[in-house]
């Protein structure tokens, strides 16, 4: 019914090196699933209105793991469909140089489908890693894996933080418009984003936020942001792991030193908490989401 009452719930079982991670989302039709899933390198996501639109993600947890799993029902149905992806086949199969089938083809060989009975007034996906291979000690560590979403996902503010932003008077709709959704891992309920009312790593109060509009005199509002007033003591250590002025698109963060090299000295960005939120809707994200995809609009936002 509403964007915020969206959930992702991720676990993690180090000893079974297996991961599971569902979304109460509106899943996939049963007549769609097969063909959603299975066409690599396209997607109907326009990139505006929802954060994907490469059509590679699906993919990117094959990078991890032998057996990749996808289960989906729509509102509605009684019928989830669950295609497994036989990652190790893959493997073998790009390995041989005398292989020339297209990847049409090879999804055929290394997709498997199943037809489940599902409940109709459910609705989700769920992604599933068996067998993890690669980078175990970073993707199954619990605490990793919690210190990331606080820095990377759409989530809310802690209730503390959210005292500042009542002060920020017409900026405080727009924090309250942003998209959040709920992220669980395990036993740790609703993560929340690790802004407080301090500076973590000098110790210094947070007197206020102070928000800004970045204008372009053809675009109109690209941007906007907020960054922290406080002491403005020393060089905020890179062991806080709120350093730095963020740049976010869909309130998803791109990488963390991304801006960086906006500054006159890259460490200037170490003296600040802070973060930009993209607005025009044409200024999207490369596919790695390490940059910006080229355009007129986003000249205009580094300008």
């Amino acid at each position: 019914k509403s964007e915020n009452e969206g959930h992702v719930t991720i676990n993690i079982n180090p000893y079974a090196k297996y991961i599971s991670i569902c979304d109460n989302g509106t899943g996939i039709s049963k007549d769609f699933a097969v063909s959603t899933l299975m066409d690599i390198f396209h997607s109907s996501k326009d990139g505006i209105n929802s954060a994907g639109q490469y059509g590679i993600g699906r993919l990117s947890g094959g990078g991890y793991c032998n057996q990749l799993i996808f289960r989906t029902s729509s509102l509605g149905e009684d019928i989830e469909t669950e295609l497994t992806i036989d990652v190790l086949l893959l493997r073998s199969i790009l390995a041989d140089d005398t292989d020339d089938r297209c990847a049409e083809e090879v999804m055929q060989e290394i997709c498997s489908v199943r037809r489940n009975p599902a409940k109709a007034d459910d609705h989700y996906m769920e992604v599933k890693l068996k067998d993890v291979t690669n980078a175990v000690d970073t993707i199954l560590d619990e605490q990793i894996v919690i210190d990331y979403i606080r820095d990377i996902a759409p989530i809310d503010y802690e209730v503390s933080f959210k005292q500042l932003i009542g002060s920020t008077n017409e900026y405080a709709q727009k924090f309250n418009n942003l998209r959040c959704i709920h992220v669980s891992v395990n036993d740790f309920v609703d993560i929340k984003k690790r802004y407080g009312l301090t500076i973590k790593g000098t110790n210094d109060d947070i007197h206020k936020l102070r928000c800004f509009t970045l204008n372009d005199s053809k675009y109109g509002s690209v941007a906007w942001g907020w960054y922290a007033v406080t002491a403005f003591s020393i060089q905020i250590p890179a062991s806080d792991e709120n350093v730095g002025i963020r740049l976010r698109k869909h309130n998803i963060s791109f990488d963390t030193n991304l801006l960086n090299s906006f500054f006159k000295e890259e460490r200037g960005n170490s003296y600040f908490y802070g973060e930009i939120f993209i607005e025009n809707a044409e200024i999207l994200p490369n596919s790695g989401r390490q940059g910006l995809a080229a355009g007129e609009e986003m000249e205009a936002l580094v300008k």
